[in-house]
């Protein structure tokens, strides 16, 4: 549309050109402002064409710059309410009409989803008739007619949409698919892979909605919805062309199910991507456009309920059961085997490298062992199952560098200790220096106390390398020091976990020889939220 944009319309003929646009629409205002509220219902063939027309407007007002306009702004902002609420409305409609009778939204597992469904449709029946209602009191004001004289549009959405109960007969023969084990696995993988970022968002639904000016917008904003939002879509479109019409979907019910859940949750994302939206272009920064009717107000305590209760609620419900589905769908499908993995070099199965290894386990829901070379073996089901495993790796790392003392030669040391030349202390720290040159330790800090060795009676009557692997005992047990020495441990379990461990040790673990996060490489980016919770542990 080719705008001369260093040309003044005038308004008379900006006037002619909204009620040539506006016409269906404002005759479709005209004919609901006339019948009231009780009588305003929402449905499809309504929505579709309050959608279609408020599209089509906004276009025309924004080629014409309206939203820098200080008389057609507020007519703009009424548009982009019936053209964003409209298509809400029409998401919502149609998850609330295809989740009835379906047993996957039974009332037991969701006993108030039907009912959540129904308090937002209500809620936007109520913005969408005032903001009707305005938009066509602004439009007379401005000069515009709508036509009809209240009677009803050729087309104005009114038709009643009664729908019978049951489906077509599923007879079409369904599509071969030789891979589709491969394909339902690797659908189950990356719908894990690519939802685990959404678990920042689960807080969210315990605030009440009139706490939303303390809502985190840095995750609750737009672009980081739509992005969600593509993940599923893409999601969705995967299972449509490699897993839809297979034998296995019809022997697999939980395939379905997984089917739904994307689904319902792609369209609450749809809507509540369009609610932040709107929340972002025309209320956070540009408050003084709300024109609604007190009856609706839209940045209030309800339409935050809506996002927080209702949307975010259902989605992170739907997420979890999704979720379940796909670990259980790997293990029906797993491949076991075997993976020898270094453990993480400096302190061992610490915090951080412990929690990321228990959070790829639980990631895919598989069981793992962890066995060590003396046969001894570990299920890991969170981090609280290394210590044991800890003990033993400090215990390999010590026997290895007391048996490569056992080698060096200490005589010249404890000479000059012995003739007075440096006090015990002084020959300690020498005799860490001494290791960390031969690179049999790193030492991380040099403001150690020596004293509790030196001046203690416990310590007064050891020799000199007894006092010495005492030190390396508590210094390797408080972090000052760390052996360097290789030790190889065994997991057992699915093979897609174990290639996730093997990847996060060949990459040490996440963390560099101070415990620093260092970068993970993307296949195990779904691990990234998790590190967020102990970047300090």
């Amino acid at each position: 549309m080719d705008i001369a944009t260093d040309t003044i319309i005038q308004q008379g003929d900006f006037v002619a050109l909204m009620q040539h646009h506006a016409q269906l629409l404002m005759g479709i205002a005209d004919y609901w402002r006339g019948r009231g509220i009780d009588s305003f219902a929402l449905n499809r063939p309504l929505l579709k064409l309050l959608l279609a027309e408020s599209t089509n407007l906004e276009e025309i007002l924004d080629a014409f710059g309206a939203r820098t306009n200080t008389l057609w702004y507020p007519f703009r902002v009424q548009v982009a309410i019936l053209k964003n609420f409209s298509e809400a409305a029409f998401e919502l409609l149609h998850l609330k009409q295809t989740s009835q009778g379906n047993d996957l939204y039974n009332s037991v597992s969701y006993p108030h989803f039907q009912d959540d469904l129904q308090k937002s449709l209500q809620f936007l029946t109520t913005v969408l008739f005032y903001t009707l209602g305005a938009f066509v009191t602004f439009g007379e004001k401005a000069g515009m007619k709508a036509s009809g004289g209240g009677q009803e549009p050729p087309t104005a959405g009114n038709e009643e949409e009664s729908l019978p109960l049951g489906r077509l007969p599923r007879d079409r023969k369904n599509n071969s698919n030789d891979s589709v084990e491969e394909r339902i696995v690797h659908i189950a993988t990356s719908f894990l892979h690519r939802t685990t970022d959404m678990r920042g968002f689960r807080h969210l639904v315990r605030m009440e909605p009139s706490q939303w000016k303390q809502l985190d917008f840095e995750i609750l904003n737009e672009g980081n919805l739509r992005e969600q939002e593509g993940k599923l879509h893409n999601l969705q479109s995967l299972y449509d062309t490699y897993i839809s019409d297979s034998d296995t979907e019809n022997a697999d019910p939980s395939l379905g199910k997984l089917r739904a859940y994307i689904s319902a949750c792609l369209h609450l994302f749809k809507a509540m991507t369009i609610f932040i939206h709107f929340y972002e272009r025309h209320i956070k920064y540009n408050r003084a456009a709300e024109f609604c009717d007190p009856h609706c107000k839209i940045s209030g305590d309800v339409f935050f309920g809506i996002i927080t209760k209702c949307l975010m609620n259902y989605i992170c419900q739907f997420l979890e059961s999704a979720q379940d589905i796909c670990k259980q769908m790997l293990a029906s499908y797993v491949h076991n085997g075997s993976v020898e993995v270094q453990v993480p070099p400096y302190v061992g199965f610490h915090v951080r490298p412990s929690t990321l290894v228990a959070a790829i386990i639980n990631h895919y829901g598989s069981k793992v062992t962890l066995s060590l070379p003396d046969g001894t073996e570990y299920e890991i089901r969170s981090s609280l199952d290394f210590p044991r495993v800890n003990g033993w790796i400090d215990q390999q790392k010590r026997d290895a560098l007391f048996s490569a003392m056992s080698k060096l030669d200490f005589t010249r040391l404890t000479a000059k200790l012995e003739q007075g030349i440096i006090d015990k202390g002084m020959a300690l720290h020498y005799a860490l220096v001494m290791l960390a040159n031969h690179n049999l330790i790193r030492i991380h800090r040099f403001d150690y106390d020596l004293h509790e060795f030196t001046d203690s009676p416990n310590y007064s009557k050891m020799e000199f390398l007894g006092l010495l692997g005492a030190v390396i005992v508590r210094f390797q047990a408080t972090r000052i020091i760390s052996i360097i020495h290789d030790v190889k441990i065994t997991f057992h379990g699915d093979t897609r976990v174990l290639r996730d461990l093997a990847l996060l040790a060949e990459n040490g673990y996440g963390e560099n020889e101070v415990g620093t996060n260092i970068p993970l490489p993307k296949e195990l980016a779904y691990l990234n939220a998790g590190r967020l919770m102990t970047a300090n542990g």
